[in-house]
């Protein structure tokens, strides 16, 4: 996985503007959610919020041949390279190296805004005033021990993808049905029952942090308990609990490449040609027009108005990516 993110970091063309300070505005600033602008790097992110509509249309165009390249979603080629036409497989691994990208992008981020030593690295202190979460301080210190998979005390950037971003990791799988089970948990027996889980109990309890910031999906476990709790003994385990998140992590990127592939694919025919991406284009690079200042619009479903991703908020990040420390997180993930 390391040498992949080395690897993406290549492909993805990276450029790091120099700059001497963090702006503290970043604080602000969140990537999209790779279900949104699911084809996007960072760059081209940026790239994208200088094009008007259609020039955004013809640049995406250009996308499509760098896209068709004949690999399957694991990266493995498979052929069908510059055929015309993307395939599940190739959609899928270029969304999969978009989500590197942004995971490690952020993880950059966060350990620069965090990192008051600057020594490339964060402590468990620095780790914690991060996420500036008392609540949960003691949940925090157990993440942070399972996301320092060398146990020396520090996380690097690869280390801190897995403790600012669980779900995406699995080694974090059993660590986040701990935080799981102590948001949802009011009996004390360590399993979820049904009103537990049930979508009352959920919104009941929304302002407690370990609620609002446990980095799963709740209302899934919720409508899933049937599913869920295989030996019918009406509670939810540990066991149960983590086989699920196994399961949604597996199928993550197939499930959106389903997804997008039920909306694109006019002719149901199981390619998407340059013609059904230019139709659809709102899917890969979302609605462009009222510009929100400082921020990414992360999800254009939530807004009435036409978004575009604010070129301020994308400065921002690229200065917040090139902090002193900078040079030493990239020597360090290097080194890895």
């Amino acid at each position: 996985m390391i040498v992949f993110i080395v690897a993406l970091c290549g492909v993805a063309g990276l450029m790091l503007p120099a700059s001497n300070s963090i702006v503290s505005a970043i604080d602000t600033m969140h990537l999209p959610l790779i279900s949104d602008r699911s084809i996007l790097f960072v760059q081209e992110l940026e790239e994208f919020s200088e094009l008007s509509e259609e020039d955004a249309k013809l640049h995406m165009i250009n996308l499509f041949s760098s896209m068709d390249n004949g690999l399957d979603i694991q990266g493995e080629p498979i052929g069908g390279g510059g055929d015309g036409v993307l395939s599940h497989g190739e959609l899928g691994i270029r969304i999969t190296r978009v989500e590197l990208e942004r995971q490690y992008m952020d993880a950059i981020r966060h350990v620069a805004l965090a990192d008051k030593d600057d020594d490339g690295l964060l402590d468990m202190n620095e780790a914690l005033d991060a996420l500036k979460d008392q609540s949960r301080e003691e949940i925090l210190k157990i993440r942070f021990q399972t996301a320092d998979k060398n146990r020396d005390g520090w996380l690097s950037i690869n280390e801190a993808i897995g403790y600012f971003h669980p779900d995406t990791q699995p080694n974090m799988f059993p660590i986040l049905v701990t935080e799981v089970i102590q948001a949802l948990d009011m009996n004390g027996d360590l399993k979820l029952d049904r009103e537990e889980v049930s979508i009352n109990s959920i919104q009941s309890h929304k302002s407690r942090a370990s609620i609002v910031h446990a980095p799963v999906d709740l209302y899934s476990i919720s409508s899933l308990f049937s599913m869920l709790d295989e030996d019918r003994d009406g509670l939810l385990s540990p066991r149960e609990l983590l086989k699920y998140m196994e399961k949604q992590y597996e199928n993550r990127i197939t499930n959106l490449v389903d997804e997008i592939f039920s909306i694109v694919d006019a002719n149901h025919n199981n390619e998407i040609t340059p013609e059904e991406m230019w139709e659809s284009h709102e899917v890969f690079i979302g609605r462009h027009g009222e510009h929100h200042h400082d921020q990414v619009d992360v999800d254009d479903s939530n807004s009435s108005q036409p978004s575009i991703i604010s070129s301020t908020s994308i400065e921002m990040a690229s200065n917040s990516y090139a902090t002193p420390s900078f040079e030493k997180h990239k020597q360090t993930h290097e080194e890895l």
